[in-house]
């Protein structure tokens, strides 16, 4: 689609020939006639990251141009200058689940139950052996020309970035498309959901995204830059920064109620305990929440270094250094409970599954503890670089960059392994056992363990 503003004139309104798609054994085309042709579907405008208005049909979109003239003071602008008009054109068969109303997905989980468009040359997934189920598939390529740039996981939903900045929400049950905005400056950490509102941070600001209504709101103006997700909790929300600063804001009068400052950079998101704040970035600090007094803070002894972030999980709080020792803190207190040398500095978040601590390190390793009753290694698994999910029995990692392996959590066992192609992106569920890949052409699909 192409917008061209004339002086003195509404801009011109060309569509240009659009790519043909198969679904099942129809196929559509979107663009040209057959999208002068299509029923009512969603468009948005956008304007610097912000969203100005959402139009509904064509008709709408028509009205739009005349009532929205190309002006200095007005027109829609991408971060290059050039016009963005942000258009979906869908046609009555929706190409993702849940834009149009009771549609089926595109492609059926029985049509994709290998997944082979996942996978490099003739290998692909045998889910029944592996005890995976194909959750949903979904083709973000059929509605953005741009490949996934990075996945991120709330409690309800699977949130896609593309490099152009455009930010896609769906349900992270059903894989049907929900919403999208359009943020010139991209998101700086993972967004945070707090029920229909997902938050997010662009370019210092505070963005907030009512997925029920597809309004976009700039909340806040952060004066630091901000490394870490939010932390929200009533009228409060607590924001992050690479230079250890943590600042709590007022959301019914947007002032800032305390500030905050540690001796490193705080790179995961904050915790809560009770009426507490707990933060890693350098040393650990605990504050009030509400009033942003000290409670307490620690720093390992020196010359060891923070290396990690924190858990907390019945009353302690776990965290590493860079000489591969374990902490185990009291969170009332701030005391060493107990500490065991693991060898390897440790990285990343601890993570726990019932009452044991998945712990990586970056020799790299992942290693499970037990934190209950006899404190000791239970076992390691080597060249784990990230925890994809987990169940009560069985973690699903990343080994490397490109394969994806399940660890029986009892005795570290590897129970599988599989590669994907080069440049595919994963994220998981922080609380269950589900995680998603998407490839370079904007497929994503989910899979579950099986029950």
């Amino acid at each position: 689609m192409q917008i061209r503003a004339r002086r003195g004139r509404a801009p011109a309104c060309r569509f240009r020939r659009g790519p043909t798609y198969t679904t099942g054994r129809h196929k559509t085309r979107i663009g040209g006639a057959a999208a002068r042709a299509a029923p009512r579907a969603p468009f948005c405008l956008t304007q610097d990251g912000a969203m100005v208005t959402f139009l509904r049909s064509v008709e709408d979109l028509q009205k739009s141009l005349f009532e929205y003239p190309q002006t200095e003071g007005n027109r829609a602008m991408s971060s290059d200058g050039r016009t963005a008009l942000v258009l979906f054109l869908l046609s009555g068969i929706a190409l993702l689940p849940g834009i149009g109303s009771a549609v089926e997905p595109a492609v059926s989980p029985a049509e994709v139950s290998e997944v082979s468009q996942l996978s490099p040359a003739n290998d692909v997934f045998d889910l029944n052996q592996e005890g995976l189920r194909l959750l949903w598939r979904a083709e973000l390529g059929d509605i953005t020309e741009t490949r996934i740039k990075a996945l991120y996981t709330t409690s309800s939903l699977v949130v896609v970035e593309t490099p152009s900045g455009e930010v896609h929400v769906l349900d992270a049950a059903t894989g049907k498309w929900k919403t999208m905005v359009s943020l010139s400056h991209g998101l700086e950490c993972a967004p945070v959901q707090d029920a229909q509102k997902l938050y997010m941070i662009s370019h210092n600001h505070l963005y907030a995204l009512d997925i029920d209504e597809n309004k976009l709101e700039q909340l806040y103006h952060v004066l630091f830059s901000v490394s870490a997700p939010p932390v929200i909790r009533g009228e409060h929300v607590a924001l992050a920064g690479n230079n250890g600063h943590v600042a709590s804001v007022d959301t019914s009068t947007w002032r800032q109620n305390w500030l905050a400052t540690m001796t490193g950079s705080i790179w995961e998101q904050p915790l809560l305990s009770d009426h507490k704040l707990l933060a890693a970035g350098g040393e650990v600090l605990c504050v009030q929440w509400d009033g942003g007094d000290e409670e307490w803070r620690w720093a390992p002894p020196k010359p060891a270094k923070l290396s990690s972030s924190i858990e907390l999980y019945d009353g302690e709080v776990y965290v590493g250094d860079n000489y591969g020792v374990l902490y185990a803190l009291e969170a009332d207190s701030g005391e060493v409970d107990w500490n065991t040398n693991l060898k390897a500095p440790i990285v990343g978040k601890p993570r726990v599954v019932q009452d044991t601590l998945l712990v990586r390190t970056n020799a790299p390793s992942l290693l499970c503890v037990q934190i209950k009753g006899e404190r000791k290694v239970l076992w390691e698994q080597e060249e784990v670089t990230r925890i994809l999910a987990s169940s009560e029995n069985i973690a699903y990692v990343m080994k490397g960059a490109r394969d994806v392996s399940a660890i029986l959590l009892k005795t570290g066992e590897e129970l599988w392994r599989d590669r994907l192609p080069p440049d595919c992106i994963t994220a998981g569920d922080p609380e269950g056992p589900t995680f998603y890949v998407g490839d370079a052409t904007g497929a994503l699909v989910a899979f579950q363990e099986v029950d």
